[in-house]
C-alpha cells in the first residue's frame, strides 16, 4: 500500500511541475489564400515581440494548425518556388528558389494577431499580389 501511495505522490509532483516550465502555449489554426485561392504550400511564422524565437507552422492546401506561445504576434507568410525568368542584372539566376509571396506579408509584414489561451485561435489571411 505504501508503494502505491508513493507512486501517486510522485505522479502528482510530475504533473504539477509540468505546468511550471516555459511560456504558455495555445492551439492555432486557419486558412491562407493567395489571390482568392488556397495557398498550395508554404509556411506561417508567429513572431513574438518579447525576443522569443519565431514559431513556424506549415501551410498545406491553404490550411495550417499547431501550437504556439500565447501573446501578440506579427505574422509572416512565405511560399518558395523556382524563378522562371532568366536572370536579370543583379537578380536571381534561373532555378533559384524565391519567395512568391509579396514582402508586405513577410519581411515587411503589417499582419498581426493575438494568440489567447485557451482559444479558439482561428485566423484567416487573404493575400494579394
Amino acid at each position: 500500500m505504501a508503494r502505491g501511495f508513493l507512486m501517486w505522490v510522485c505522479l502528482a509532483g510530475v504533473v504539477a511541475l509540468a505546468g511550471c516550465g516555459g511560456p504558455q502555449k495555445a492551439p492555432v489554426s486557419g486558412k491562407v489564400t493567395f489571390d482568392s485561392k488556397p495557398l498550395p504550400e508554404g509556411e506561417i511564422l508567429f513572431v513574438g515581440d518579447q525576443g522569443q524565437a519565431p514559431e513556424l507552422l506549415p501551410v498545406k492546401d491553404g490550411e495550417f494548425s499547431g501550437t504556439v506561445t500565447v501573446g501578440k504576434k506579427k505574422i509572416q507568410i512565405n511560399s518558395f518556388g523556382e524563378t522562371k525568368a532568366p536572370a536579370k542584372p543583379g537578380g536571381l539566376p534561373s532555378g533559384v528558389k524565391e519567395n512568391l509571396i509579396p514582402a508586405q506579408y513577410n519581411v515587411k509584414t503589417q499582419l498581426s494577431e493575438e494568440v489567447k489561451a485557451p482559444g479558439p485561435n482561428t485566423f484567416s489571411f487573404d493575400l494579394k499580389k
